[in-house]
């Protein structure tokens, strides 16, 4: 059996680790924010009646179903804001020169 051999370039592998990064940011976001929206929809649709409940005015759809799921996406929406908002602010600040010293530029 012979054994291929793929020569990736070093543009291709940076933009693989890119790519990497941003879908598990993603992840960061998305699974926590999904596991508290069950929970929440759960505690929510315990205490209140979907068919009583009103929005600014708006009642939501009579079918018990329509407002579970309108509720969830609802809830998970908040989450994953939430969650966003995590990621933001854990960013590394950007490095700093200590005091005195200046950039150097690469040439070219």
């Amino acid at each position: 059996m012979a054994t291929r051999l793929y020569l990736v370039d070093e543009t291709t592998l940076r933009q693989h680790a890119v790519w990497r990064q941003w879908v598990e940011r993603w992840i960061w976001i998305l699974w926590p924010s999904f596991l508290v929206a069950i929970v929440a929809e759960g505690v929510f649709f315990s205490l209140f009646d979907p068919v009583e409940v009103t929005i600014l005015n708006i009642h939501i759809p009579p079918d018990r179903s329509a407002a579970y799921t309108i509720g969830f996406f609802a809830f998970w929406l908040m989450g994953a804001a939430s969650s966003a908002c995590t990621c933001w602010l854990q960013r590394k600040p950007p490095a700093r020169l200590p005091a005195g010293e200046t950039p150097v530029s690469s040439p070219g």
